[in-house]
């Protein structure tokens, strides 16, 4: 016998007010389930972040303190040995300016080099150099005149000789060669016609030239008097004190004897 099929149970759909307060209970206990493993996750996170970061602390050993040692003074000779070791510093000087080709002047200086030797610069401007052309002529050459002046007040032309020197620019400078120690000189420069006229544009200073032998004059202040060479010879050590060497203290005293016994004669 073939069993009946029961027929199966219409089940009639709830209405929308029936079913909100189930779901709504439902998604309060999914929001309280995941409030739950959220803090849990949280703490979990925590914990493995102080693990990290919390270190065991580490004692640093204790550093004694010693007390400042004082600073050693040395020597000159001492800083002068250190002073080897060390470099300079490098000093820095401000560029220097350039000097000007010209200044404008109508000038001649003579200098003493040595006994024999002077040295001489001059210039001149174009304008009186033309103006002295006009009155010589065009043929003039600038020259320099030399004159020995010694002895004597100098007015031009009573000089005890004089001599010539040819040059070719109105700005320049000139080694003379004097021969004469102990003599007082001064230069002009000018222009020389072929007939052998001078005409001057400027005059330089006097100069003396240095001797080339002891002088043989004799003053009386660097006399040595009979006491004054006994206490430069006691500081010396003449009489057993002092730091000075026998040989020294017999030197002086030959060389200060020789003087005075020269001069009481």
């Amino acid at each position: 016998m073939k069993k009946e099929k029961r027929p199966k149970k219409t089940v009639k759909p709830k209405s929308a007010k029936a079913v909100k307060p189930k779901v709504k209970k439902k998604v309060k206990k999914v929001a309280k389930k995941s409030e739950k493993e959220i803090k849990k996750i949280k703490k979990k996170v925590v914990k493995k972040v102080t693990k990290k970061v919390a270190k065991p602390e580490v004692k640093l050993p204790l550093i004694p303190v010693f007390p400042l040692t004082p600073k050693r003074i040395f020597t000159p000779e001492e800083e002068v040995e250190e002073s080897k070791y060390f470099e300079p510093e490098e000093i820095r000087y401000p560029l220097e300016k350039e000097l000007p080709s010209e200044y404008g002047e109508n000038k001649i200086v003579i200098m003493a080099r040595d006994p024999n030797w002077a040295f001489v610069y001059w210039e001149v401007t174009p304008e009186t150099l033309e103006a002295a052309r006009t009155k010589a002529g065009q043929e003039a050459n600038l020259t320099l005149r030399v004159y020995d002046i010694t002895g004597i007040d100098f007015n031009g032309k009573n000089a005890l000789s004089s001599f010539n020197i040819g040059v070719y620019e109105r700005i320049g400078n000139w080694y003379i060669e004097l021969g004469r120690p102990d003599h007082t000189f001064c230069v002009d420069l000018g222009l020389l016609t072929p007939q052998e006229s001078f005409i001057t544009v400027a005059r330089s200073n006097m100069i003396t030239t240095p001797r080339d032998k002891v002088s043989e004059i004799i003053d009386e202040r660097f006399m040595i008097m009979e006491e004054e060479f006994r206490k430069v010879f006691a500081l010396s050590g003449g009489y057993g004190f002092g730091l000075s060497s026998p040989e020294l203290r017999e030197i002086i005293k030959k060389r200060f004897s020789a003087e005075i016994f020269s001069l009481k004669k």
